[in-house]
């Protein structure tokens, strides 16, 4: 770590007041009453500006990449008559969709003045357009001008202190340096590396400002590299001063949040995605990938993480420098598999010119940088949930006090969850699926599973129909090259892919349940299909013995047993044929995935279950054996999960597996990467890993002073271990 590093990092832990604003500005207050008749995109675009006008600018010490992403509420530009119409749909004009790549190459390409010119082309040489296209590139424009003054409001602080009398002359010379910079990115075009990363600091630290709320980078590597390239070979930059800009990058990502209070250490979506193909098929890994991992290598901070595209001619190199960064950073680095994301992406229709430059959008689920502005959590799908209710005739096992809260959430980015998933339909009651067989159970449980895929994307469909007249975007769609073309912002369908992402949670619980009831109450008549619904409903008080045979007998996932693999198999098909087939006002397809975020909330949700475990625990981690379920092994994991067809999977799925610190020793990682290439080669889509065990992790809880740099992978995101809540630190020890 280089010492002007380190000073950004002590700035960095100093908490402070000095970015944020808590006043918020009207727009009418600005612009006058006559603003409400101007259509939302405008008003939305004239309050980004008008922020961007207000917020507070910071300057620190010695740094080379000016800004920080500052808090201020965003500007009212709604009437109170517009959000009361959406409010039963749970969305305002503040609801982030986010999960979206902005159009980065065309912002260092143009810079945003040169956006705004493109709008303001489009506005004089096109006729005859309709109002909405009229109102979007004007938007365009005026949310473009907002940032290009953006800029210049701090290289004008940069040129004031310049001025001060008392000032040196080496700080003088720096200040109006920076000040230039200020001046030429992002308003225009970058020229070298150090106005790449600057532009990119600007734009991601004004989207972090004014929306969406997370801001994933893509392929780093590859929107950096001809910058690099040209400075290299006009010898203006070495691989050390490569090092010293990208650190301080790192460490600017994380200013973005450190003023969020409790929200710090929450999932920002600051996701890197690093390797790859090109489109010819050749290795996209280059020198400047290597400096990119290297950068991260003993920075103490949470942000970023990266996302390894791996193929089967990734080198062994590229494998040793992800490794490096996880032994200093666990948790920070995921390993994706080209050959089976292509495929899937390429599955619901994107092009191959178009899917072999995806990247990740801040956990697992990948897409088209400035091409796709996909909903990206659209639904959530609670597995385990389905099976509850055929058990229990379509109605949920948990009732009265005990029941959950039966409203319909819209979580902060637009993603339906029926916070205790109600009732499905009527598909018999526990004796009629006694005598059915398990065939009986299975067709009930795909009937409940249907119900709710429908059910939810209709509700989806309710949302995103409403969002342009809520909450657009035109700053964002500003970068994207099909909605300025088309004159459409992106949440009105003007990018070239619009879909809607879908995270299906519980996989791994729901087959291990399936296979208890199979084994138990089908095959060997251990008891009866009412009564095991009956211990459920009692949370398996007083049938402490069936749990106990659950747990201790029937077979898991996780383990490479065909038993319980080839349900979860079943139903993960089942799961994608049905969702494939919803579709989105925009005529797009819903994508779907098996990850699990947050899923010890989810598990609140959910009564006592067939696989053992109790109402209210934890569901499993991503497609991850449930806790304490693995008894042979990783291998044994990836094997089972393989048996799963991903290659429909185009929203992502995730793999967690906790592995002990001393694999990544120099003579032990070639039985990683050893794992990790057999893993892709039978069809894994993604593998994470924990990298810590559980008595370093209890001994942070017991202690967390002495563990405040401990960092760990949550579900998509890494945080440190001490500032997550108790539930979710008890998850991942028992993962471990």
């Amino acid at each position: 770590m280089k010492p002007r590093t380190g000073a950004l990092i002590a700035q960095l832990q100093k908490s402070t007041d000095k970015w944020v604003r808590h006043d918020r500005l009207r727009l009418v207050d600005h612009e006058g009453a006559s603003i409400m008749e101007e259509p939302i995109v405008i008003r939305q675009a004239l309050a980004t500006r008008l922020l961007l006008r207000h917020v507070p600018l910071w300057v620190g010490e010695d740094e080379e990449l000016v800004g920080c992403r500052p808090t201020m509420p965003f500007p009212e530009f709604t009437s109170e008559s517009e959000r009361v119409r959406v409010q039963h749909l749970g969305i305002g004009p503040e609801t982030q969709f986010s999960h979206v790549v902005p159009g980065f190459t065309r912002v260092l390409e143009f810079g945003f003045g040169g956006l705004a010119a493109q709008a303001a082309e489009h506005l004089s040489a096109c006729s005859p357009s309709t109002p909405e296209q009229v109102a979007f590139w004007k938007a365009a424009r005026i949310a473009c001008e907002g940032v290009v003054e953006y800029s210049a409001r701090y290289a004008a602080l940069l040129r004031q202190q310049a001025g001060q009398p008392d000032i040196g002359a080496a700080r003088r010379e720096h200040l109006l340096s920076l000040a230039s910079l200020c001046e030429r990115v992002p308003a225009g075009p970058a020229t070298t590396f150090h106005e790449a990363l600057q532009s990119l600091w600007f734009t991601y630290s004004v989207f972090r400002t004014v929306g969406p709320c997370q801001v994933p980078l893509g392929r780093l590597d590859q929107l950096l590299y001809p910058y690099w390239r040209r400075d290299l070979d006009r010898n203006l930059l070495d691989e050390e001063r490569t090092l010293e800009l990208l650190e301080q990058f790192y460490v600017k990502l994380n200013y973005a949040d450190y003023i969020f209070g409790d929200w710090r250490d929450a999932d920002n979506g600051t996701s890197i995605t690093l390797g790859g193909i090109l489109p010819d098929g050749s290795d996209a890994a280059n020198e400047l990938t290597y400096l990119c991992l290297w950068a991260r290598v003993g920075l103490p901070v949470r942000t970023p993480t990266f996302s390894i595209r791996c193929h089967s001619r990734t080198s062994a190199s590229l494998y040793r420098a992800a490794f490096a960064v996880l032994r200093h950073a666990p948790g920070a680095l995921a390993f994706h598999n080209d050959e089976a994301v292509i495929p899937a992406l390429e599955s619901v229709g994107i092009e191959r010119a178009d899917a072999v430059n995806w990247a990740c959008q801040g956990c697992v689920e990948p897409l088209v940088p400035g091409k796709t502005g996909d909903h990206m959590i659209g639904v959530w799908l609670e597995l385990l949930k389905y099976l509850e209710l055929a058990l229990n005739n379509g109605e949920p096992i948990l009732t009265g006090d005990h029941a959950p809260d039966q409203t319909k959430a819209l979580l902060g980015f637009g993603a339906v969850m029926d916070t205790g998933d109600t009732c499905g339909p009527p598909t018999g009651d526990a004796e009629a699926l006694d005598r059915g067989g398990f065939e009986a159970l299975m067709a009930a449980y795909k009937a409940q599973l249907e119900y709710a895929i429908q059910r939810k994307a209709r509700e989806c469909n309710r949302v995103m129909s409403h969002i342009s007249s809520i909450c657009p975007t035109p700053l964002l769609s500003a970068t994207f090259e099909e909605c300025m073309l088309r004159g459409l912002d992106r949440t009105a369908g003007g990018c070239k892919y619009y879909y809607t992402g879908t995270a299906c949670r519980g996989l791994p619980n729901v087959a291990n349940a399936l296979a208890a009831i199979r084994k138990l109450v089908y095959e060997e008549r251990r008891i009866s299909l009412p009564e095991l619904v009956q211990a459920l409903k009692k949370n398996f008080q007083g049938y402490e013995g069936l749990r106990t045979e659950i747990i201790s007998r029937c077979p898991k996932f996780g383990n490479d047993d065909d038993y319980v693999d080839s349900l979860a198999r079943e139903i993960a098909s089942h799961c994608c044929d049905v969702i494939l087939a919803q579709r989105n006002p925009y005529g797009f397809a819903f994508k779907p995935a098996f990850w699990a975020s947050w899923y010890h909330a989810a598990g609140k949700q959910i009564g006592a279950s067939a696989d053992g475990r109790l109402s209210g625990a934890a569901i499993a981690a991503n497609c991850s054996p449930a806790a304490g379920t693995a008894t042979k092994g990783p291998t044994a994991v990836i094997r089972s999960v393989s048996k799963i067809d991903f290659s429909r999977a185009a929203n992502g799925m995730a793999l967690d597996l906790a592995l002990p610190v001393s694999l990544l020793a120099v003579d032990q990682q070639e039985l990683v990467e050893a794992m990790v290439r057999t893993y892709f080669s039978l069809g894994g889509m993604e593998i994470q890993f924990n990298l810590v065990d559980r008595e370093t992790l209890r001994k942070a809880q017991a202690d967390p002073a002495s563990y405040r740099d401990l960092l760990v992978r949550v579900w998509g995101f890494s945080a440190f271990f001490v500032t997550l809540d108790r539930d979710i630190q008890d998850q991942i020890i028992a993962r471990c």
